[in-house]
């Protein structure tokens, strides 16, 4: 089916657009944490209505099967539509596009109509109204709905570490030249805010007090910004980090080669309970294991699919982003264990309560293990 990608509406923002004013703008000293904890209250709210019993509904399939393996006679199953939803335009949603550009969710037998909702905050509360099955984004609001007693879990992750840098302009030559100056990221409750807090610390340097967040709404909008002069830096993902370059800014740190292991692009459901929810899952982890396979070994066909989906035709800028991105996603989609728990401790500065979160509650590994049960990434890549 046509690819289908729209923001929602709250979501909406053309590029290069921020303000400094209101909860979108610069705040004083202590703001940004305030506005960690400000989205918590509206969150909840759904959590609660998350936690209610569910109405049961009829299977959307008459009878849930698991796709045949790849290159086996079999009839292709019955399709089960999918509503996903991607939170940011980086390299981080390959196997997402890949399997729709592929075929492979078809392949699969997934009915999948593709949509990008800027913020994850906003994408979870589709995913809690039901109005959206997947959310293929960062960790920070399926942490802040587990925290407070929602029923969402990961079912997987392409991504363990986060491919992120901070680029920033050519008069910031060290760590210690963002005393007094502005970086932008997509929110301050976002990954890009939260790992630009982790670089900050590392370095010694104080939020609000030492440097200033600004919240620009996403990745694009983040380098519209700087190429606007408004903002000093900002933590945006390949290609976007070769734009920035060639606007004349340069990289002080990126994620990537850190040693910090943390959810870089996980994939987010309701808990599954039903067996069409199942089958759902099931269906999606086993095409996206395969779409990632693709990515390794077809290159022109990933280049391909970031610029379309990234609205880039630097075809120069997308390998490289695709040769930053391939190595680094897992080929069996399993989370890390230890990459969730430094984000629930990165968390807990602003919400003591994730200290007490164990991130075996927040993973549903069911489907990744069927996965690698049945060997399909073995029998892909050789092994």
């Amino acid at each position: 089916m046509p690819v289908k990608m729209v923001r929602s509406t709250g979501g909406r923002r053309p590029l290069g657009s921020f303000s400094r004013d209101g909860s979108e703008g610069k705040r004083g000293a202590g703001a940004t944490r305030r506005r960690v904890a400000l989205w918590t209250p509206v969150l909840f709210a759904l959590v609660l209505g998350a936690c209610a019993p569910r109405a049961e509904t009829a299977p959307t399939t008459a009878a849930p099967g698991s796709p045949a393996a790849p290159g086996s006679p079999a009839a292709a199953p019955q399709p089960l539509r999918a509503r996903v939803a991607v939170t940011g335009l980086s390299g981080a949603q390959l196997p997402v596009w890949a399997a729709q550009e592929a075929g492979l969710f078809a392949q699969h037998g997934l009915d999948v109509e593709l949509s990008y909702i800027a913020t994850s905050q906003t994408a979870m509360g589709a995913l809690l109204a039901s109005e959206i099955d997947v959310l293929s984004g960062g960790p920070e609001a399926l942490l802040a709905v587990a925290v407070e007693g929602g029923d969402v879990v990961s079912i997987g992750a392409n991504l363990n570490k986060v491919v992120q840098a901070l680029m920033v302009a050519p008069t910031i030559r060290e760590p210690q030249d963002l005393r007094g100056r502005t970086i932008g990221v997509t929110r301050i409750a976002s990954l890009s805010g939260s790992v630009t807090q982790y670089l900050l610390r590392q370095w010694g340097l104080k939020l609000d007090e030492d440097v200033t967040l600004i919240q620009t709404g996403g990745h694009p909008e983040t380098v519209g910004a700087m190429a606007a002069a408004g903002i000093d830096g900002g933590m945006i993902p390949p290609p976007l980090t070769l734009k920035a370059r060639e606007l004349g800014f340069h990289e002080l740190g990126n994620l990537w080669s850190q040693s910090l292991d943390y959810p870089g692009n996980i994939y987010t459901v309701r808990r599954p309970v039903q067996p069409d929810q199942e089958e759902l899952a099931r269906r999606l982890v086993a095409a996206l294991v395969e779409s990632t396979h693709r990515i390794v070994v077809d290159r022109p066909l990933a280049v391909a699919v970031l610029g379309k989906y990234v609205q880039s035709e630097d075809v120069g800028s997308n390998e490289e982003a695709v040769g930053v991105y391939a190595p680094l996603f897992d080929r069996n989609l399993r989370p890390s264990r230890e990459a969730l728990r430094a984000a629930l401790d990165e968390l807990a500065a602003a919400n003591p309560k994730a200290a007490g979160v164990s991130p075996d509650d927040m993973m549903d590994l069911r489907f990744v293990e069927e996965v690698e049960r049945g060997g399909l990434a073995q029998r892909l890549y050789g092994q």
